[in-house]
């Protein structure tokens, strides 16, 4: 994001409360996908949308035990169970 100027919080928490929010329809390479561990939870983690077509979601994003990934959203039963929101936080769409 700051190599294309675009200014982001540092906590994935803070970060979903930036740009404008969506559906997940809506959602284009560069959106960001926020993830809680139960409704009412924090925000525990965010990934970047890497491409959305009639084939699924799929997302880029960094977890610890097995570094970066990109993976679709529709095969991964644990994240897809998280999802909280989708958030267009580079603009022009």
């Amino acid at each position: 994001m700051n190599e294309h100027d675009i200014k982001m919080n540092s906590s994935a928490a803070t970060q979903e409360k930036q740009g404008e929010r969506i559906s997940k329809k809506e959602a284009q390479p560069g959106d960001l996908v926020f993830f809680r561990r139960s409704p009412g939870g924090r925000v525990f983690h965010v990934a970047t949308v890497y491409e959305n077509d009639k084939s699924g979601m799929t997302l880029i994003h960094s977890t610890s035990g097995r570094g970066v990934v990109i993976e679709k959203l529709e095969s991964s039963e644990y994240w897809r169970s998280k999802i909280m929101s989708f958030r267009n936080v580079v603009g022009g769409k």
